[in-house]
This record gives structure tokens, sequence and C-alpha cells, in this order.
């Protein structure tokens, strides 16, 4: 897969060519989780569509408790109508690849003075998404017409420090604009998508 190759590639470059002066002032780190990702609108209910979701981020500090974070992931979404067989008699799925780049600001607490880093943190921000790829199985005539190349998304989550550099996250991000909107004049069963995503993901700071 194109895109993950290049995550790795700019993670080693970026480990080996950040000067420790630039270091001070900002973080850069490596993430890698999952996404249990539904859609509004397709049928079909539940957070059974699992994915990668994985890339880098860069965190500056805005003060002694407040951070910016800038995130590039390759993330995978969608909807899967169950993840037992046989449950319903068709499966129905649809598959979303994307470029994300969210922008974060967190708000940390619990000082570990020992160490020199925040155990918590609280988040909330905006994100913006390319398509990269897409497939369905969905019905015959459940759709017609493409699905959007730009997702834009608000989100909330919460982060856990294990240690300074390594980190658990959670986060719930919702879409403000519609996946799909059906063409005008046309017979297709669902008229628009929206989507939803449960992010699950370990941390490591550099």
């Amino acid at each position: 897969m194109n895109i993950v190759k290049i995550i790795i590639i700019t993670i080693f470059l970026l480990s080996n060519t950040i000067p420790s002066s630039a270091q001070s002032f900002f973080k850069g780190g490596i993430v890698a989780g999952f996404n249990g990702s539904q859609i509004d609108g397709d049928q079909v209910a539940g957070y059974h569509k699992f994915g990668l979701s994985a890339g880098l981020k860069v965190e500056f500090p805005l003060s002694s408790v407040l951070d910016m974070d800038i995130e590039f992931l390759f993330s995978q979404r969608g909807s899967r109508s169950s993840i037992i067989p046989g449950q319903f008699e068709d499966l129905q799925r649809i598959h979303l690849n994307y470029a994300e780049l969210p922008i974060i600001i967190k708000w940390n607490d619990w000082w570990i003075e020992s160490e020199a880093y925040y155990k918590v943190n609280i988040q909330a921000g905006f994100s913006a998404a390319r398509l990269i790829s897409s497939n369905s199985n969905l019905s015959p005539n459940a759709i017609s017409g493409e699905f959007n190349n730009y997702d834009f998304s608000a989100l909330v989550g919460v982060g856990f420090a294990f240690t300074k550099k390594w980190g658990i996250g959670l986060r719930f991000t919702r879409s403000l604009n519609t996946l799909y909107k059906q063409e005008t004049n046309n017979q297709a069963k669902i008229k628009a998508l929206l989507g939803y995503f449960i992010t699950l993901r370990t941390e490591y700071t550099f």
C-alpha cells in the first residue's frame, strides 16, 4: 500500500533529520491503532467496520497546559452489516480509505514531576480528509453517484500516558458533511450518508 510506505519513510527521515534545537520547541510522534466506524443513512447499524488508523503527529506547546497537535494519518473507515457471519442474509459493506489531517487542541493534567510529563489529556478539534479509494457491495440500486472526495469532521477524545514516550488515546469523530449525496432525479434507495467512527490507538513520542 503506497500511502503506508510513504508514512514509514517519512517517519524514518524525520526521526533522523530534526535538529535537537527544533525538538525543544515541538515534539514528533508515531500513532497506530484502529477505527470502529459506521455510516448513518446506509440502513446498517453498529460500529462493525474495523480499519487501520496510523501515521505521524507533531505537537506544539501553546501554554503550560495546552498543546496543539497536527497529524497526518492513513484512515480506513466505512460500514459493515455484521461482524458475525450469517447474522444477515447478505453482507453489506462500504470501505473507504482516507489521507487525514486532524488539527487538535489538548488540555493536559496530572503532572509527573520526576519525569516531566502530563499523565492525562482531553482533546478536541477538526479534521480534513481526502478520499484515496472506495468500494462497496451494497444491494443493487442502493446508491447512484460517487462518494465525496473530501470529508470534514469534528472530534473529541482523551489520552493517557504510561510513560513520557508511550501512551494511548480514545477518540470519537463525526463527519460534518455528507460522504455521499444522491444525484438529482434518480431512483437510488440511499439519499445521503454521514460518517462516524471511534479510534483506539497507541502513541509513541520521540
